[in-house]
């Protein structure tokens, strides 16, 4: 499952595309065009599980605020990276938040060979306040997801984030620089059909103009699954 974060500011060009940076997006996220920021995965052990490479892609204003489209490129731990594309996000800065949102386009690309297949997500849009404080409470958030070919249902899965706590501030040091970071914590639920109901914790570190700095994710019994760090930083 991916993860994604973040961003910020208000209208100046109607839905003109802005080719340099959302120079006012004061948020926690990547803001300027050709940005991209490179996270390497470790399992539980620590032993390496890849890499993702989140790149800014396009910057457009509109009439909510600034619109920014990240995409997403994946190397396998062998180092190679796959062809297919994996994932692509939308952020909104509204000027006091921004809103994460999840595009569709490139994981339907991916069944562009089996027309039949329909994938449809819906539900609510992560939001991170571009002012964080110790202790503030951020706001729940669930997304479903379903996948149909000929009109069965393959998939029907619903993520929800709850518990979203901002515990403080923390320095950050990654093989990309030493950061300033607010320390979040939040609960995933995942109900997938047979599957059940599967919970997890996720602790995360954000830095503004960058978003994800750091996270590792624990099983419902505290136990480390997962985690990620930034290794590279483009602007």
């Amino acid at each position: 499952m991916l993860h994604f974060k973040n961003l910020v500011l208000l209208l100046l060009l109607a839905g003109a595309p802005f080719s340099l940076a959302a120079q006012d997006c004061f948020g926690y996220v990547l803001s300027e065009e050709g940005a991209r920021a490179t996270y390497a995965m470790q399992d539980h052990k620590g032993k390496p599980n890849g890499e993702m490479t989140w790149t800014v892609e396009d910057i457009t204003a509109t009439d909510e605020g600034w619109l920014i489209t990240l995409g997403m490129s994946f190397k396998d731990k062998k180092g190679e990276t796959l062809d297919a594309p994996v994932a692509s996000q939308r952020i909104l800065c509204t000027g006091s938040d921004v809103r994460m949102d999840i595009d569709v386009g490139a994981l339907a690309e991916a069944f562009a060979d089996n027309p039949e297949v329909e994938i449809t997500m819906e539900g609510d849009k992560m939001v991170l306040p571009n002012e964080l404080k110790e202790n503030m409470t951020l706001p729940d958030a669930q997304m479903t997801t379903i996948v149909k070919m000929s009109g069965m249902t393959l998939v029907n899965a619903t993520v929800r984030l709850t518990d979203r706590t901002v515990l403080g501030k923390e320095q950050v040091t990654t093989p990309a620089g030493t950061f300033d970071c607010f320390k979040i914590t939040q609960t995933t639920e995942t109900k997938a059909g047979l599957a059940g109901t599967r919970r997890t914790a996720t602790v995360s570190w954000v830095a503004k103009g960058i978003g994800m700095v750091k996270s590792e994710d624990y099983d419902h019994r505290g136990r480390l699954t997962s985690k990620s760090e930034l290794i590279e930083l483009v602007r």
